[in-house]
């Protein structure tokens, strides 16, 4: 999960801040 504020991946949930 994760909100992928800095990545494209929030879409996935897995990118971005929170996402990693």
């Amino acid at each position: 999960s994760g909100k992928g504020l800095a990545k494209p991946n929030f879409a996935l949930g897995k990118g971005g801040n929170l996402g990693q």
